[in-house]
């Protein structure tokens, strides 16, 4: 696996939010999304392989905002997914389930080290 997966745009220019202009003004108005494949990746998500070790693993699939390819022989567009236990491949056309990320700051701190995240005992960030 020669795979490096990235959360920083590799070129500062294009890695601006818009939400008033064109080139954009670096500040997001939505703090919520989908998560993409590099950071499935960076989780422990494997394309192929299976893993339910890793904490993105529920038991069913959901989509990534990472896009794959336009596939000229089946006239559709695939995006990367979770499935299952994997990180997968498929065509947009298929119902799948959605979970949103809340990106956080660097510097944000838990307040408790004893949560684990669960919603019984869930970090709280300070």
């Amino acid at each position: 696996n020669n795979r490096k997966p990235q959360f920083a745009c590799s070129n500062a220019t294009h890695d601006l939010f818009t939400v008033s202009n064109e080139k954009g003004n670096e500040m997001s108005k939505y703090k919520i999304g989908l998560i993409t494949a590099d950071e499935v990746a960076y989780a422990g998500g494997i394309y192929s392989v299976e893993n339910s070790s890793y904490y993105l693993y529920i038991g069913t699939q959901y989509w990534t905002m990472s896009p794959f390819r336009f596939h000229p022989g089946y006239s559709c567009a695939q995006n990367w997914l979770v499935y299952f236990a994997t990180i997968d491949l498929t065509s947009v056309g298929y119902n799948r389930y959605v979970r949103p990320v809340i990106n956080l700051s660097a510097n944000v701190e838990i307040t408790d080290t004893n949560q684990d995240g669960t919603i019984n005992n869930p970090y709280i960030i300070k």
